[in-house]
């Protein structure tokens, strides 16, 4: 576990839960292979068998969970850039309304009322008459 690069006071503490628990979960170990880091979790148990003398000792299991840990990320990060957006959202309505809190001082009521209550573009819902 050292070679792998768990670090000593990580492995004692392992080493205390598999014998008082009979079993104990590493969530994530980070191996470099061939230059690309891949990430692991071991679930190691405590076996004992009279019947069979290789079940006797400390079984493991080595789970790459290289691609779960990159969608997590990658979830992460879009919930960072959908609260970002939701910052430039908010600040560019505060900035709109404010925007027509100043016209509605220098617009008729109808005019106001026409381009920010209507749905129409106020363009092609007017024209000029002699």
């Amino acid at each position: 576990m050292v070679q792998l690069g768990v670090e000593p006071e990580v492995l004692g503490t392992y080493q205390r839960q598999l014998v008082e628990n009979g079993h104990v979960l590493i969530p994530k170990i980070e191996i470099e292979i061939d230059g690309h880091i891949r990430v692991y979790s071991l679930l190691s148990t405590l076996t004992e068998d009279d019947s069979f003398s290789y079940l006797k000792g400390i079984q493991g299991q080595f789970v790459d969970r290289t691609d779960e840990f990159k969608l997590r990320r990658e979830r992460e990060e879009l919930l960072e850039q959908k609260i970002k957006d939701r910052s430039v959202i908010e600040q560019k309505t505060s900035e709109l309304e404010r925007i027509a809190n100043r016209l509605a001082k220098y617009l008729a009521p109808q005019i106001y009322k026409s381009i920010f209550e209507s749905g129409t573009d106020p363009e092609t819902s007017f024209k000029r008459k002699n």
